[in-house]
């Protein structure tokens, strides 16, 4: 995509638009290396570090710390540490192929709200904090 502006403001926006774009794209390529890190090691448990997950990142893949997992009884949870840029939610929805495994951990619930806004019933680890993105998966 080719984006354009000549206002300050529209500027600023897709600026936004982009390092929400940038940021999905790594999200979901650290969802899928831990995917595929979970099919190779099927009794894994507990958060997988970086050097274990490297042979399933893509060539050129460059780690985010704004990003984690867990992984209880054969599910995987990868999910946001820190504030995302404004748009994730919205940039990794547009990519994902399953929206009802996408949401954010409800701060009344501590489940995973949908990005639909439905409470799914899903309890999520205490690890994940209040309001992270969150997505699930085997």
């Amino acid at each position: 995509m080719l984006y354009t502006a000549s206002e300050p403001a529209q500027k600023m926006e897709v600026q936004a638009k982009l390092v929400a774009e940038v940021a999905a794209t790594n999200f979901l390529a650290y969802r899928n290396a831990v995917q595929r890190y979970l099919q190779a090691n099927p009794s894994a448990t507990g958060t997988i570090d970086n050097t274990a997950l490297t042979p399933f990142f893509p060539l050129g893949y460059i780690t985010d710390s704004r990003w984690s997992n867990t992984i209880t009884s054969g599910i995987f949870h990868v999910y946001t540490v820190s504030t995302p840029p404004p748009g994730l939610l919205n940039q990794v929805r547009a990519r994902a192929q399953d929206d009802l495994l996408l949401g954010t951990k409800d701060a009344t619930t501590g489940q995973l709200r949908a990005y639909s806004g439905l409470d799914t019933g899903i309890a999520l680890p205490t690890s994940i904090a209040t309001g992270a993105i969150v997505m699930l998966g085997r």
